[in-house]
């Protein structure tokens, strides 16, 4: 075999393992990576229904958390549309009425089940057009 066949090969060869190794690191990340959508963006997609992992985020409507053994259910809002929330677990100490949040988890019958809740008093978590915080400091 001539040399510039063999250098040839090399390249091939070498762009060929590249490519498979990316191909199975952004197949691992797909796996990973969970979005951030607000109600609105649910409930207009249609994912109402959607099995999948997704973070979900909202505030707290003042009254409706409510706790039974275990589980809590609450309501989310992104000032246009409410969604019902339901989570399993100890709550982080930031989690109040009125507080923004961010749940991870999936759909089911028109309920946000939640496998984590992760909570933060500031508007950080919100996008930028529903970055009205329940604690306007402009008051």
């Amino acid at each position: 075999m001539k040399q510039i066949h063999k250098r040839l090969l090399f390249i091939i060869i070498s762009f060929t393992l590249f490519g498979i190794v990316i191909l199975i690191v952004l197949t691992q990340l797909k796996s990973s990576i969970s979005f951030f959508y607000t109600i609105n963006e649910v409930l207009s997609e249609k994912m109402v229904n959607n099995k999948g992992t997704f973070r979900i985020g909202g505030i707290v409507v003042k009254g409706s958390i409510k706790k039974n053994n275990n589980t809590i259910t609450f309501n989310i809002t992104d000032l246009t549309q409410e969604l019902t929330v339901i989570y399993q677990g100890i709550l982080p100490p930031l989690f109040l009425e009125g507080s923004n949040i961010v749940a991870k988890g999936h759909m089911s019958n028109g309920v946000f089940i939640a496998q984590e809740i992760l909570a933060k008093h500031d508007e950080n978590y919100m996008p930028k057009k529903y970055n009205l915080s329940t604690n306007n400091k402009n008051n």
